[in-house]
């Protein structure tokens, strides 16, 4: 998902999130972050990455990945879905 690239990814999910492509997607929450669509998500941090509107979330992680940036971010995951930048990876 850091780099946009589906080849790193073990899930349908992960391939639909990181290709932007929802057509992958098992779950509505990942069809909703695919497409930019929050009116598919169930979860808060959907609605925020899906919209890009961190007033959705209630974790700093949350508001990282949604505003895109990592400054919010406690975790390194966060930190690289934020900045899209994959050594953040743990």
């Amino acid at each position: 998902m850091a780099s946009g690239d589906k080849s790193y990814c073990d899930t349908n999910d992960c391939k639909g999130i990181a290709s932007k492509d929802k057509s992958y997607c098992d779950t509505n929450d990942c069809k909703g972050v695919a497409s930019g669509d929050k009116s598919y998500c169930a979860s808060s941090l959907c609605k925020g990455w899906a919209s890009k509107d961190k007033s959705y979330c209630d974790t700093s992680d949350c508001k990282g990945v949604a505003s895109g940036d990592k400054s919010y971010c406690s975790s390194g995951q966060c930190k690289a879905i934020a900045s899209k930048d994959k050594p953040y990876c743990p």
